[in-house]
């Protein structure tokens, strides 16, 4: 039947006590270094979760920051628009106010010149009369007389207006 030879029985024995040898000394530090690397990646993969919420959040944040400088943006591009149409129908207005000056003070101007050449006529027309009545007379009237006749020329020529 079986025998039980002693080369069976010390390569039974040598071979558990290799395994209780490799199981201390090989099995424990190689699983606890396994267990350490897992842990260790664990850990990273929870550290990268952690930046990714992180970083999604600051781009969330700088995301509404870019909308608030834009709705700023166009609030200021807003005021602006308001304003220089304000300032626009200041200068329209203004410079209506002028024109309207100096077309008052060109009408003023006007008739000021319209009554100096009505002058002028009058006193034009007055000589003539005055050269043509000398003339008629048959004789040269002194100058208080002249200017007497011219007087008279005047008011009778003022109440024909």
């Amino acid at each position: 039947m079986l025998e039980l030879n002693l080369n069976i029985v010390w390569t039974i024995l040598n071979i558990l006590i290799l395994y209780f040898f490799l199981k201390k000394f090989l099995f424990k530090p190689v699983t606890a270094i396994m267990e350490k690397r897992t842990a260790a990646i664990k850990e990273s993969f929870d550290k990268a979760g952690c930046e990714e919420q992180n970083a999604e959040k600051l781009k969330k944040e700088y995301e509404q920051k870019i909308a608030q400088a834009q709705q700023e943006a166009e609030e200021i591009i807003a005021k602006a628009k308001i304003t220089a149409e304000a300032e626009f129908h200041h200068i329209i207005k203004e410079a209506r106010q002028e024109q309207e000056q100096i077309m008052k003070e060109t009408r003023v101007a006007m008739e000021q010149e319209r009554i100096k050449s009505l002058q002028q006529i009058q006193d034009e027309i007055a000589a003539i009369a005055i050269l043509a009545t000398s003339k008629i007379i048959g004789q040269h009237v002194d100058e208080t007389t002249n200017n007497l006749m011219f007087s008279e020329l005047l008011k009778e020529v003022g109440e024909g207006q």
